[in-house]
């Protein structure tokens, strides 16, 4: 009996080796928070089609010190079956390259997505993309966000980095974020793009 055991865990191991899959070998599974809305802010409120900020579906709770998470795969209450995907990879000299989704499925729900370089001192002031999509509201985009390293207006209380490989935790601010689709009226007469401020509190956690 004891061979055969050993002869089986010799078999599991060669065919890890191998490259097979492995139960041992799985990638994280992401767990996000996201608190973000859409609106006319304090720059562009003539250029956006809404008089007051809408919100976008969340994901997770923000609850103080720290929000609560979602897992992907899970459902959020209310809204739809949450998608995560993310990537927070160092580049060298406190910088990180950063890929962040989430998505709620449903009739009313939308996504988040972020890419970009931050540093893990100064955060990014500008050259992040955001984009902001929703079933009913449509998708607002910008690619001169920034990220800072607050949650609910105020500077994390975490000891070391807020962001660290496979994690970060901030706040995105795409102010001028428009929208292809709707154009409105000009002060001379003709017309631009609908431009909105989008704001989004936000924890990835588990990435690649």
């Amino acid at each position: 009996m004891t061979s055969r055991i050993l002869r089986r865990a010799a078999g599991s191991a060669i065919a890890c080796a191998l490259g097979f899959a492995c139960s041992g070998s799985k990638p994280p599974v992401a767990n996000a928070f996201l608190s973000a809305e859409v609106g006319p802010g304090s720059g562009n409120g003539s250029l956006c089609g809404y008089g007051s900020n809408q919100d976008w579906p969340p994901v997770g709770s923000p609850l103080s010190p720290e929000p609560s998470v979602t897992t992907s795969g899970d459902f959020e209450q209310g809204w739809g079956k949450v998608t995560l995907f993310c990537k927070v990879d160092s580049t060298g000299g406190g910088n990180f390259n950063i890929e962040l989704s989430a998505e709620v499925a449903g009739p009313m729900g939308g996504s988040v997505t972020v890419s970009g370089t931050v540093n893990d001192t100064t955060g990014a002031t500008g050259g992040i993309t955001g984009s902001f999509t929703s079933a009913t509201k449509g998708s607002f985009s910008d690619s001169n966000c920034s990220v800072t390293f607050t949650y609910l207006m105020m500077p994390l209380g975490v000891s070391g980095s807020p962001i660290a490989k496979g994690r970060i935790w901030g706040h995105l601010s795409c102010p001028n974020a428009t929208q292809q689709e709707t154009s409105v009226p000009t002060e001379d007469g003709g017309s631009t793009q609908e431009t909105c401020d989008g704001e989004a509190d936000f924890l990835f956690q588990n990435c690649q």
